[in-house]
């Protein structure tokens, strides 16, 4: 039987499984422990307060645009679609529509949204490229 994984294991996997766009971590983290930048599997249901409260507004942009991306939504964000196309799960599919998000989809943008409100309103493209040390030339 494996031991269980240390607390640098736990870091290294979420992580990675971030970094992925998919959970990679087997039974390491339990799912009610992940959130859903880590395991965008948990987009499927309704999210909580708790999953996302201690988001930053980056990644709490980069959420609200997952439930996008996970119909196929093109971006004209540089920086969301350097981001989504690291994704293996990504399909950007050019006859996207809002009529394809779920009614699980339309709640969970609206508590993201309610988030980034209590942050000051959602990140901007011109800070995301800033704190992803891009240059906007200006």
């Amino acid at each position: 039987a494996r031991g269980a994984a240390s607390k640098e294991d736990q870091i290294e996997l979420r992580l990675l499984s971030q970094a992925l766009g998919e959970w990679s971590g087997g039974d390491a983290v339990a799912a009610a422990d992940r959130n859903p930048l880590e395991d965008p599997s948990l987009l499927a249901a309704q999210l909580t307060i708790d999953q996302i409260d201690d988001m930053s507004r980056r990644d709490l942009r980069l959420l609200r645009n997952s439930i996008y991306a996970r119909h196929g939504r093109p971006f004209k964000s540089p920086v969301l679609q350097q981001y989504f196309a690291e994704k293996a799960w990504y399909q950007p599919n050019e006859s996207f529509t809002e009529a394809m998000l779920t009614e699980v989809d339309k709640r969970n943008i609206k508590l993201v949204q309610s988030m980034e409100d209590r942050l000051g309103g959602p990140m901007k493209e011109w800070e995301a490229q800033r704190e992803e040390g891009w240059f906007d030339g200006a």
